[in-house]
């Protein structure tokens, strides 16, 4: 399941795209009587299940991003539920295509200082997800502009983890290639800033077997932490 999705929307979203798998026709038709609920959770749900059933898929219909759009953006009138369940759903429609036009969609939300946190976290893992590996410098430059925008309450919200993991994805398995913006993170505020650069560099290596990252892990995870930070 997706953290912080509203488990009603994950229920009915994962059951819909286990019953029609990819198939994007009788699952979007499935998806649709949904969306009028009076329920915001359920209608949530379909446009997750929506996002799921595009996962992987390529069609000419192109039908994930015009369903999804309209309640991603900062002006929708969709509640919050459907905002960010709409988010998440277009990080697994377009995952791994690093498709422009859905950072387009999301990168107002990283960067609106006034947005909600749950939101700007589901922005930044989507944004993670589509541009996976890329080392895309836009999308990293407004997620770390999203780190810097957030009050330090926010940055020690449980929510704040997803916008290291969607900077972190960024750079899965690119190696040296992750440097500059593990030493770019040092803008970051502590104590997150270390479990920002720690995530990048691991992700970074990922399935190289390189020792010399093991070895600084391992020193990393046998350190203990001073005594009023453990408090």
């Amino acid at each position: 399941p997706i953290p912080c999705v509203p488990w009603q929307s994950q229920t009915s979203g994962q059951y819909q795209r286990r019953v029609h798998g990819w198939d994007l026709e009788t699952g979007f038709s499935a998806c649709d009587k949904f969306s009028f609920s009076n329920e915001n959770y359920v209608k949530a749900g379909a446009l997750f299940a929506q996002g799921m059933l595009s996962c992987g898929v390529t069609s000419e219909m192109d039908a994930a991003v015009a369903l999804l759009e309209e309640h991603v953006g900062l002006d929708s009138q969709s509640s919050q539920e459907m905002q960010r369940s709409a988010i998440i759903g277009l990080g697994l429609a377009y995952a791994g295509t690093a498709k422009e036009e859905i950072f387009d969609l999301l990168q107002p939300i990283l960067v609106e200082s006034g947005a909600r946190l749950e939101s700007v976290a589901f922005a930044a893992l989507s944004v993670g997800l589509v541009f996976v590996g890329t080392c895309n410098d836009e999308a990293c430059g407004a997620i770390i502009q999203a780190f810097m925008d957030r009050s330090d309450t926010d940055l020690n919200d449980s929510n704040a983890k997803f916008l290291t993991l969607g900077l972190a994805l960024l750079y899965l398995g690119e190696g040296e290639d992750a440097e500059a913006v593990i030493e770019a993170a040092n803008v970051i505020d502590y104590p997150i800033k270390e479990s920002v650069q720690i995530t990048i560099q691991t992700l970074a290596y990922a399935g190289t077997g390189n020792v010399l990252q093991v070895q600084r892990l391992l020193q990393i995870a046998g350190e203990r932490p001073p005594v009023e930070e453990r408090n």
